[in-house]
């Protein structure tokens, strides 16, 4: 989708929707400010804020994992790799929040729920510890249910390049199989500690064509292929012999005790 630049003089209506006078509502000297637009809803976002998350992001992928691949290798402490994911995280929802406050997804909203989400070893574990301490012995053992039940229809296949071929995405899809973190209300019940690829699917066009699987309108970014090599790198340096990844629920079938 295309972003580009825009200059507000002060007795306009604020392009952030709110029936304002720019002068009376989003001013600041020097603001400068980056639009989508689709279908009629524009989406608004400072850039400079925005850029400044990005770069926070991405020094810190560099600085705490790849750096770390670059002079060692060698496998790193698994709980300090966990509080550098939850950062990851974090990071990655600041730069993201401007376009998901803009996005079409809503709560409840949940077509990209059955899709396959590739992951890492590293976030299964993040996973396993929140069940842990978030989930009692029913709610698990609810969930490892529907894991057993809904297994035959998990790719047999690995990644290893980060991304599942387009004609086994669309045939998982096609199996009308949910992921077994979404509760019977159409939440999902990991929210908090989600991966990554959840994270960062942010859809603009209308929910009904994720339903359908028909092309959507998303926000994509060079900075997310930084951030996901480093996220592999880092679960390899605690996992080395996971050097793949697998779709989400498929980790706690062959590798992850529930």
């Amino acid at each position: 989708m295309e972003i580009r630049a825009v200059e507000i003089e002060g007795e306009a209506l604020c392009p952030c929707g709110s029936e304002k006078p720019y002068k009376d509502c989003c001013v600041r000297e020097g603001r400068t400010f980056g639009l989508i637009e689709y279908e009629g809803k524009r989406i608004l976002f400072d850039v400079d804020e925005t850029e400044q998350q990005i770069e926070e992001l991405v020094r810190f992928c560099s600085e705490n994992v790849l750096n770390l691949v670059h002079d060692q290798g060698a496998p790193i402490d698994k709980e300090k790799a966990l509080r550098d994911l939850r950062t990851i995280y974090e990071l990655t929802d600041k730069a993201l929040e401007p376009f998901v406050r803009g996005s079409s997804c809503e709560k409840g909203c949940n077509a990209c729920c059955y899709l396959i989400v590739d992951s890492a070893a590293i976030e299964a574990e993040m996973v396993r510890r929140y069940m842990e301490e978030h989930f009692d012995e029913e709610e698990r053992l609810h969930v490892l249910k529907k894991i057993k039940e809904a297994k035959r229809h998990y790719p047999d296949s690995v990644s290893m390049d980060g991304e599942f071929p387009d004609a086994l995405v669309e045939k998982h899809f096609a199996l009308n199989t949910p992921c077994p973190f979404l509760s019977s209300e159409g939440l999902c019940t990991i929210y908090e500690v989600r991966p990554i690829n959840c994270r960062k699917h942010v859809v603009f066009s209308d929910p009904m064509q994720c339903k359908k699987m028909a092309a959507t309108a998303s926000y994509e970014a060079e900075y997310f292929l930084q951030v996901e090599l480093a996220l592999n790198c880092l679960s390899v340096l605690v996992y080395p012999k996971f050097n793949y990844n697998r779709h989400f629920p498929d980790w706690f079938v062959k590798e992850f005790d529930l």
